[in-house]
């Protein structure tokens, strides 16, 4: 755990320059982009014991043809109610609001009754700031308790990229998403860095687009952290024995820890309205997951028989439904004494059964959740080797 005095740890706030000065015109940035798209391969699924790419023929048609794959059978048509949607328990909206004309709903099991209900609601008011809507009400972990720090190896060489063309179609969508982390404070502007990265889109399943840095440079020379994270089936089995689930989610989970500010100019990336840094820990970095997974295991490290933290995702449960609403104020009062925020649009309280890292788990079973099971059945048969180690991947999954 690294603990630091709060004066040394001040970060400047003399930027004082507005977005608008920052960026060009429409004009200059049309003169500067490019209608060529950036490849980017995901390299995820790639099978360990599969030769590369280049050692095979990247066309499997004449293997795989319709006139030999038979049509895939659906396991979730006439199997039993243990794997149907209908078993996840269904939920209720709740208004926690205090404000009057402000609708801030939560979602809160059918099986409640309408007293159990207005109890559990004056909870939810009482933590309200528990829970964000936005990146303004992100404050981040306490810089005293947390932060995250970027160790490269001695003898690394900086690395600065050059700044790459950007489709012209998705250049209002990224000033859009500069604007938004520079106005919440998660970025600054920074007029010189030995580490220069570039933006990489990433398309949300909201249809959104999500600005990623391309920090494969500084990732090869940052320093592995290895501490553990806890094995996914253990949490399911450790949950599923319990009567009642609440499935809580960070919002915009790494960005919640900061950064040493001398290690903030390390995450600078470039872009057509100039260079800036993060003060927040932002996705793609090495080691971001492990910090999280520190930070977040500390928190709860004296409730970790109620709830199970996995990253971003807060599972937690309750043996008995008596004993829900004092664990859900344990594990509030702990977020709001670390300042950890929760994201109201994916959290469920007070359900019996429901969907946990892949699984949809009750007290009485647990099973594979029935959508990733149909998506797997659905997919057509692969055509080529990266299509074929992608299938072998999502099959895994089941096993």
């Amino acid at each position: 755990m690294n603990v630091v005095h709060e004066e040394s740890l001040s970060i400047s706030n003399s930027y004082s320059t507005t977005f608008s000065e920052l960026v060009h015109t429409d004009e200059q940035i049309r003169e500067i982009l490019s209608v060529d798209d950036l490849p980017w391969e995901d390299l995820h699924h790639r099978s360990s014991f599969l030769l590369e790419i280049d050692h095979f023929e990247n066309d499997f048609s004449s293997i795989f043809t319709t006139d030999y794959v038979k049509e895939p059978q659906n396991p979730l048509k006439n199997h039993d109610s243990e794997l149907n949607l209908g078993n996840i328990s269904r939920t209720i909206p709740t208004d926690i609001s205090v404000k009057p004309g402000i609708f801030e709903n939560i979602h809160i099991g059918a099986s409640y009754m309408e007293d159990e209900i207005q109890t559990y609601k004056a909870l939810f008011q009482e933590f309200c700031d528990m829970f964000a809507w936005s990146y303004e009400e992100m404050p981040g972990i306490d810089l005293a308790i947390f932060f995250h720090e970027i160790k490269t190896y001695p003898d690394a060489k900086p690395i600065r990229q050059c700044l790459r063309r950007i489709h012209p179609r998705k250049a209002a969508t990224f000033k859009a998403e500069v604007e938004k982390l520079l106005k919440a404070s998660f970025i600054y502007p920074i007029p010189l860095t030995d580490w220069v990265s570039n933006i990489v889109p990433v398309n949300k399943k909201q249809g959104t687009i999500r600005i990623c840095i391309d920090y494969r440079d500084i990732n090869r020379a940052c320093q592995k952290d290895n501490y553990p994270t806890p094995y996914i089936d253990q949490i399911i089995d450790d949950c599923a024995i319990s009567e009642i689930f609440p499935f809580m989610d960070g919002f915009s989970g790494y960005n919640q820890i900061n950064i040493l500010p001398a290690d903030q100019p390390k995450t600078a990336f470039i872009c057509p309205w100039g260079t800036f840094a993060y003060c927040k820990l932002p996705f793609g970095l090495k080691n971001s997951g492990a910090a999280f997974q520190r930070a977040i295991s500390y928190t709860f490290h004296d409730i970790k028989h109620i709830v199970k933290p996995y990253l971003d995702d807060l599972p937690a449960h309750s043996l008995h439904r008596a004993d829900h609403l004092i664990h859900l104020r344990e594990i509030f009062m702990r977020c709001r004494h670390y300042r950890i925020r929760l994201n109201l649009h994916k959290c469920v309280f007070c359900t019996e059964t429901g969907q946990l890292l892949g699984f949809v788990v009750s007290k009485a079973d647990i099973c594979v959740d029935p959508l990733k099971v149909e998506a797997i059945v659905k997919l057509p048969p692969p055509l080529t080797l990266r299509q074929l180690q992608s299938l072998q991947a999502k099959e895994n999954f089941l096993h």
